[in-house]
C-alpha cells in the first residue's frame, strides 16, 4: 500500500465518499447457491466465535459473524484481513473469490480483495442507524452480499434514510460513509456476505484527475 493512501486524512476520505452520487447500487450478480449449502452444513457454534464484536460496536449487537478474511486488528491498521483457516476452506472461498473478482474489476479497476466477513442479523432485531469510521472501511469499496432476506427486511440509507430491499442474486456496493442502518421484523436470519475491495488507484485519486 503506496503512503498517499496510508497519509490521506479520513475526515477527507469520508466526505469524499459522502458526495459519490450513490447510495445503494447494484454492481453485479452472483449465484450463492453452492456457497449457501457449505453455510448450512457449518457448525452452529462457528457462529459464537466472534462474540467480542456484538460487544465493541454497538450497532451490531444483534448480529453473529464468521470470519474469512478478517481480524481485530486489519481495521486498526488498514491491512489485509487475515484467512480464517477452517472458515475460508470448508467454504471453499478460493472459488467464491474467483467468481466474484470479474466483476468487481469491471465496476472499480484493478485492486484486491483486502477483507471479508458473512454476517447474521437475528430475527425480530435491527442494526441501529450509524455511519462507518475509519481510514480503513472509508478507503474500501464495502460491498453485500444478500445470502438468505425476506422482502419485509428493509436496509436503509442515506441522510432522509432511504429504503432499499437487497435481493439474494445481487452484489451491491453501500455507501458506507452515508448513514445506514437495517430493519429485521421478521422471523428469519438475514445473512450478508460482505466485502471490502480496496483499489490499486483509489475513488479520490480518480475524482482529481
Amino acid at each position: 500500500m503506496n503512503n498517499q493512501k496510508m497519509n490521506k486524512p479520513n475526515s477527507t476520505l469520508a466526505d469524499i465518499k459522502r458526495r459519490l452520487p450513490f447510495k445503494i447500487q447494484e454492481i453485479g450478480s452472483y449465484d450463492s447457491a453452492d456457497l449457501l449449502r457449505r453455510l448450512e452444513k457449518m457448525d452452529p457454534e462457528c457462529w459464537l466465535e466472534e462474540s467480542w464484536r456484538q460487544k465493541t460496536f454497538k450497532a451490531h449487537s444483534s448480529t453473529d459473524a464468521l470470519n474469512i478474511m478478517w481480524n481485530k486488528e486489519c481495521l486498526k491498521d488498514n491491512t489485509k484481513g487475515e484467512k480464517h483457516k477452517k472458515n475460508y476452506n470448508f467454504l471453499n472461498f478460493d472459488k467464491v473469490l474467483e467468481d466474484l473478482k470479474p466483476i468487481y474489476e469491471k465496476k472499480f479497476g484493478s485492486g484486491d480483495f483486502h477483507r471479508v466477513l458473512i454476517t447474521r442479523l437475528k430475527p425480530k432485531s435491527s442494526i441501529a442507524v450509524h455511519a462507518d469510521q475509519g481510514i480503513a472501511l472509508m478507503q474500501g469499496r464495502r460491498t453485500h452480499i444478500p445470502l438468505t432476506t425476506n422482502k419485509d427486511i428493509v436496509f436503509k440509507c442515506g441522510q432522509d434514510l432511504q429504503s432499499f430491499h437487497l435481493e439474494v442474486g445481487n452484489v451491491y456496493e453501500l455507501n458506507n460513509a452515508k448513514k445506514h442502518a437495517v430493519s429485521n421484523p421478521t422471523d428469519e436470519h438475514r445473512i450478508h456476505l460482505i466485502i471490502d475491495w480496496l483499489q490499486n488507484k483509489g475513488f479520490w485519486e480518480k475524482m482529481n484527475d
